[in-house]
């Protein structure tokens, strides 16, 4: 229900989550990119809106008989722990009643790729500028690598026109059209953006990087 998958995105408080699990120093934001990435959307971010979350919720509830309760699955990590926590706070003060399982990486994995069973589950997507539908394409109907079951016909022609563009100027404008229907269907609530670092001297010439960000070396030399 689009109107369940609102109504979790409103009640989430990105500040509140970034202070609790990363200290303050993460980077919270429902967007899909982050300056300084070139195809960042040019829209805005889903609000943090309890009120009319718990209207929502209310709503399902009057209408369908659910009583409101939710599984949460997450990892055993000290900071998907801190972020259950407060992500249960956030839930039940909008009128759901959360039930969190933080467990072993694999097991999460296995939860959620292979057999899926969860009902909210607290996971990474990696996105680069190069090609954003690699990772993307896993929100089209019917994708063979939906982690969800989400399918919705402006996503896809959103998605569509996205793998379509060449040039940055043309992903930025695909990616806003995508960033405004997942404002609308919530796939996924979206609550970090994160920064990739690898460190390497001065002396190391001739690095190149995978899609992944990964390092490759057939190039690679130190300057004497």
């Amino acid at each position: 229900d689009v109107r369940l998958r609102r109504a979790i995105a409103y009640a989430l408080d990105l500040e509140a989550i970034n202070e609790r699990a990363e200290g303050g120093e993460g980077l919270p934001t429902s967007l899909l990119a982050i300056d300084p990435m070139a195809i960042e959307p040019d829209t805005d971010e889903i609000p943090f809106d309890p009120d009319r979350s718990r209207e929502l919720i209310e709503e399902v509830m009057d209408e369908t008989g659910w009583d409101g309760s939710v599984r949460l699955l997450g990892g055993d990590t000290p900071v998907l722990q801190e972020m259950s926590i407060v992500i249960e706070a956030l839930l039940e003060s909008v009128g759901l009643e959360v039930e969190p399982e933080n467990l072993p990486t694999e097991v999460v994995n296995e939860r959620i790729i292979f057999s899926p069973d969860y009902d909210l589950a607290l996971f990474s997507m990696s996105l680069f500028e190069e090609s954003p539908m690699a990772r993307l394409n896993q929100w089209m109907t019917d994708s063979p690598r939906s982690r969800t079951g989400f399918g919705d016909p402006a996503m896809d022609e959103a998605l569509t026109e996205l793998q379509r563009a060449v040039t940055r100027e043309e992903k930025q404008e695909a990616m806003t059209d995508v960033q405004e229907v997942w404002n609308e269907t919530v796939p996924s609530a979206v609550l970090f953006a994160r920064e990739d670092f690898i460190a390497y001297t001065d002396e190391v010439h001739g690095l190149r990087f995978s899609r992944d960000s990964t390092p490759v070396f057939h190039t690679a030399f130190l300057e004497e």
